[in-house]
């Protein structure tokens, strides 16, 4: 296929200089953007492989961040966490633990 387009002066000393830096054609330089331009956005972005990107993950684990939906009572978790403990204890703990 054969397309003739005019362009502005400005874009078309672009062009010149773009190809003869890239030591290529003008045609060339235009079918390489052309190309760019045209793509899928997963074969433009991605350095991943077809078997990566086609993988469908494993049908028994749960989806990522799922677990986002589920309600979580903290203070239940801080209950069960420092059960039979004191709170002078736990203060203690995290003093001499505790790193500036």
């Amino acid at each position: 296929m054969q397309i003739t387009i005019d362009l502005p002066e400005d874009i078309e000393q672009y062009l010149i200089r773009e190809a003869t830096n890239a030591n290529v054609s003008p045609q060339t330089l235009i079918l390489q953007t052309l190309r760019q331009l045209t793509r899928k956005p997963q074969e433009l972005n991605s350095q991943w492989s077809d078997i990566i990107l086609s993988h469908q993950g494993f049908p028994d684990f749960p989806a990522f961040e799922s677990y986002r939906d589920e309600p979580s009572d903290y203070v239940e978790i801080s209950h069960q966490l420092y059960a039979d403990q004191q709170l002078d204890e736990i203060f203690a703990r995290a003093k001499k633990n505790w790193q500036d």
